[in-house]
């Protein structure tokens, strides 16, 4: 291993005798540059950077507001370490200052510190791994206003986005891994609003001459932070996800690419509260051609972020889910999807939130005769929880006519699904609520 920088390593085999473990370990110490000679070491290099946090406001006459979170950048890559992990956290938002007198205002929170991961591996033969992972800051609460003050909002969470690159020049495996979650949004009160939870991208590239090449992207919306004392919640980070995987092999290539939307933020602790953040949306889309791959597998998956609950207030809309996939490959070709809507919100007044329908489509081809397999998957959104006399939400209805096709001069599977949203629970009354009624479901494929 020459020329890195390392701010941890892991997974070291050592196969050294004892003087050249102990040359090791003092050239690490003298410099976390290090260029070791003679000593044969299998390396797994992990670099984490975090974002400095925001400093809190200072209470007065008004209260200021929050810092924002610093952000984080961490790469992990461009050596011959055949494993690397690039680890990033955006710093949290401050916490806003109070209003320490009647009639001051309340400072706002910070918001959360954005996170960029971005992890390489690139080697001559064996096992090839690259794992980033980027998570956004937190945002800041907002302070509380004196008496009569005006108050104000959280801080927004940190956006993330994670980048994964595994390749070996061998018939190896290749793993490449990247993983985003949006900071969660600061608390609000009185009047005003919770952060928005923050967004989320990832993207993942592996690579093999004629291995098995896995590919993943995972991207999960913030949620939104609560509104209290009558202040509303705020929206869960929606995700959008298009073509974020790709790789490359004679062998078996898999791609897998999901979004999550995040959950919409509570409204509590008013008279009444406020409305409940929404949920975050979340599609999933792949289209993807390939040339060489024996076996070209993909799945699409897409979660609607829930709507977020109230006690006495209204229930947040939950958040749309699209998954949709269309692969080409020139032997074999497995190709899935799966959506599912949003949960509604919960409510101890009234009746609780209905889940979401989703949307999902496939298309999968062969030029060369090969197999088909080609799956879709709609389910619809829970309803909410009732508690204390709230009934419970109804689960959504879902009706699929022909989402999913193919093409092949060999085997082609056509499979489809519709599943209705479960109803909410009642709970915790006396009497309790009426549970909500689940959802309905129909599938017509022609």
């Amino acid at each position: 291993m020459e020329g890195v920088t390392i701010m941890s390593v892991t997974g070291a085999k050592n196969r050294a005798n004892g003087p050249c473990l102990a040359r090791l370990l003092a050239a690490i110490a003298f410099s976390l540059a290090t260029h070791v000679v003679g000593c044969s070491q299998t390396y797994a290099a992990n670099t984490a950077v975090g974002g400095a946090p925001g400093a809190n406001g200072v209470n007065g006459s008004p209260g200021t507001a929050g810092g924002g979170g610093g952000p984080a950048t961490a790469g992990a890559g461009a050596n011959t370490d055949p494993s690397n992990t690039a680890t990033a956290t955006g710093g949290a938002g401050g916490a806003g200052g109070n209003g320490n007198v009647a009639g001051a205002g309340a400072g706002a929170g910070g918001f959360g510190g954005s996170a960029s991961a971005t992890a390489t591996a690139s080697i001559s033969a064996g096992l090839s791994q690259a794992t980033a992972l980027a998570t956004g800051g937190a945002g800041g609460a907002s302070g509380a206003p004196g008496t009569g003050g005006s108050a104000a909002v959280g801080g927004a969470g940190g956006s993330s986005k994670a980048s994964s690159s595994a390749k070996t020049a061998d018939s190896s495996q290749s793993i490449s891994f990247a993983a985003a979650t949006g900071g969660n949004g600061g608390n609000g009160a009185r009047g005003q609003a919770g952060g928005a939870g923050g967004t989320a991208s990832a993207t993942a590239f592996g690579a093999s001459n004629g291995g098995t090449v896995t590919d993943t992207a995972r991207a999960v919306g913030g949620t939104g932070g609560a509104g209290q004392n009558g202040a509303s919640g705020g929206a869960g980070g929606s995700v959008s996800l298009s073509n974020a995987t790709s790789g490359s092999t004679t062998g078996y290539l898999a791609l897998y690419q999901t979004g999550v939307g995040g959950a919409g933020g509570a409204a509590l602790q008013g008279s009444p509260s406020g409305s409940a953040g929404a949920g975050g949306a979340a599609s999933s889309m792949l289209t993807y051609t390939d040339t060489s791959a024996s076996l070209l597998y993909g799945a699409a998956n897409a979660y609607g972020g829930a709507g977020g609950s109230t006690d006495n207030g209204v229930t947040g809309k939950p958040g749309a889910a699209t998954a949709t996939i269309s692969l080409t490959g020139q032997l074999n070709v497995q190709a899935n999807a799966l959506a599912r809507g949003g949960a509604g919100g919960g409510s101890s007044k009234g009746a609780a939130g209905a889940g979401l329908a989703a949307n999902a489509s496939v298309y999968g081809a062969s030029t060369g005769g090969g197999y088909v397999y080609a799956t879709t998957e709609d389910d619809g959104g829970a309803g909410g929880e009732g508690d204390h006399g709230a009934n419970g939400g109804a689960g959504a209805s879902v009706g699929v006519s022909n989402s999913v096709s193919g093409k092949t001069v060999g085997l082609l599977q056509l499979n489809q699904t519709a599943r209705g949203g479960a109803g909410g629970a009642a709970l915790l009354g006396s009497p309790s609520g009426s549970a909500g009624t689940g959802g309905s479901a129909s599938s017509t494929l022609t």
